[in-house]
């Protein structure tokens, strides 16, 4: 009888094995770790059917359910769900979902999902991976990437990651808290908080700087934008840099085959101003600078704007432009003025002649009196400063470099 229960603990503990051990295709495993299961110190050579490990279990396959309390080494295929409490190893390929506490690593293709607290690496995925930290995919990504720092793929749909992106091609999107790099094709979007870098992309938008070869879409960054070609709009808030770009939208636009002026233009207020416009054939912008000397009150100006040509021809053209303007001192005076111009324009060679009139709000000082605005439509009157509405008229010239 003795001799019978220390069998059957030996068998249970894997210190010896059935004869049909070596050729079983579905098998249940129960272990405390490796070789301390039923399937002893030939486990790796087992495909089971259901794997439940304490601490760690080896296998050559699993077509089922897998779980281990620290991990699971797996040195073929796996089929179904397997889990584990810190990593999980595959040395083929894997379809279902694996589940680590930290990091899953398949040598092959992943069809499913995986997910780990830390770290996702495979060959192929046709699936889904997130990870806390980062997921690598040596080659293509069938799905979707999302990691809270960094995603890193050949070819892949769609990566959310919280710092950084890098991937040769994108099908659907790149989205990060800090930056996408596409060595490639993005054929959809890229937004980043800071950063995107494509060879030929859809849309970037991003917080600071995009960066592309060709763009067929829009480029939308706070700080700036970088392109060869653009078929779509370019929106920055300070400047837009490109080869090609009909519809740049900043307050500098250096186009290669756009335009950039530098001249002086006067407005109603007496305010004159050292100008620079630059754009593409259809959208501009404009920064200027200079200074008012109304009643000697001599305050100092700068100011910024969007226009578009319209009615183009070789010589004439008309303008729409719309204009902020301040102006301060060191006295306490100080007036904005913000307007619509619509003016006709005449070039000969590089010299351009402009006026036409214009409709501004303007608020300002008390002390400045109603500084030399006479066409008001409307105004209002507070303790400290002033406001209205007035017709106006804008003149100058400038030249073409």
């Amino acid at each position: 009888m003795t001799s019978k229960i220390l069998t059957l603990a030996a068998f249970i503990l894997g210190f010896t094995q059935t004869p049909y051990a070596q050729t079983a295709h579905q098998h249940v495993n129960i272990g405390l770790v490796y070789p301390l299961s039923t399937n002893g110190v030939h486990a790796g050579q087992y495909n089971n059917l259901l794997s439940l490990n304490a601490i760690a279990g080896v296998s050559a396959s699993e077509n089922g359910l897998c779980l281990a309390g620290v991990s699971n080494t797996i040195k073929d295929s796996a089929s179904g769900m397997v889990a584990a409490g810190v990593v999980n190893v595959v040395g083929g390929n894997a379809k279902g979902v694996l589940a680590a506490g930290v990091v899953n690593i398949v040598k092959g293709q992943v069809t499913g999902m995986q997910a780990s607290g830390f770290v996702n690496v495979c060959g192929n995925i046709n699936g889904m991976q997130t990870a806390g930290f980062c997921n690598v995919a040596r080659g293509n990504v069938n799905g979707l990437q999302y990691a809270g720092f960094v995603n890193k793929a050949r070819n892949v749909n769609v990566q959310y990651a919280g710092f950084t992106n890098i991937a040769d091609s994108v099908r659907g999107g790149q989205f990060a808290g800090f930056n996408n790099t596409a060595l490639g094709t993005v054929n959809g979007v890229q937004v980043a908080g800071f950063s995107n870098e494509a060879q030929n992309v859809h849309t970037q938008i991003s917080g600071f700087i995009n960066t592309a070869r060709n763009v067929e879409g829009a480029q939308i960054a706070g700080f700036i934008n970088v392109a060869k070609k653009v078929k779509g709009v370019q929106l920055s808030g300070f400047m837009n840099i490109a080869d090609s770009s009909d519809y740049p939208i900043g307050l500098i636009n250096l186009i290669k085959k756009g335009e950039k002026a530098i001249g002086v233009s006067v407005d109603e207020t007496g305010t004159t101003m050292a100008t620079f416009r630059s754009g593409g054939r259809v959208l501009y912008g404009m920064v200027g600078a200079g200074i008012n000397n109304y009643k000697s009150d001599g305050l100092y100006a700068i100011g910024a704007g969007l226009g578009a040509h319209l009615l183009m021809t070789k010589h004439f053209r008309i303008n729409v432009e719309a204009a902020v303007n301040t102006l301060s001192g060191f006295n306490n005076k100080y007036f904005i003025n913000t307007g619509v111009r619509i003016y006709p324009s005449f070039k000969i060679a590089r010299v351009e002649l402009y006026g036409g009139p214009s409709i501004n709000y303007g608020a300002y000082s008390r002390r400045l009196d109603n500084y030399g605005v006479s066409n008001t439509i409307w105004s209002s009157n507070y303790y400290s400063y002033k406001q209205d509405l007035h017709f106006g008229v804008v003149g100058g010239v400038q030249v073409h470099i």
